[in-house]
């Protein structure tokens, strides 16, 4: 099971989770304020969630062109060759790796965050940009 399925699961569990929860409060509630109050909070509570997952950007590199995708968007396509500048960064915590980051900012003003997490070719890319294109690597410090 790919890692977009699991998420996908995940919001419905989520939901549902959610939903469970709601519809136990509203009927111990008396009054109809406290009802629609807990209604627009659990929805409130979804969409806030579903739009945070929606941002996790999945990614493969094929060749020289890298496909972008994300839970309910169309697969899109970039080519290296359009990379104005990028970083790789590492982020710690108490001296522990917590996350691995490739940020592209591409020709258009188009700007990709990459985590190692959301693909298997973190390192392929990150190899790829070194060999290719090494001077638009911008350091941060």
């Amino acid at each position: 099971m790919g890692k977009m399925t699991k998420d996908k699961l995940l919001i419905v569990f989520y939901i549902l989770l959610v939903s469970s929860a709601a519809f136990l409060m509203i009927e111990r509630s008396e009054e109809l304020w406290q009802k629609v109050v807990l209604i627009i909070f659990a929805v409130a509570i979804m969409v806030l969630y579903i739009s945070n997952t929606n941002k996790i950007l999945y990614y493969k590199l094929i060749d020289d062109v890298l496909v972008t995708r994300q839970l309910f968007s169309k697969e899109k396509q970039y080519s290296l060759k359009a990379i104005s500048s990028w970083t790789e960064t590492r982020y710690h915590f108490l001296d522990v790796n917590t996350a691995l980051v490739i940020v592209l900012n591409m020709n258009g003003g188009t700007k990709l965050n990459l985590s190692k997490r959301n693909s298997k070719d973190f390192e392929k890319l990150s190899n790829y940009l070194n060999e290719n294109i090494p001077d638009a690597f911008e350091s941060k410090k």
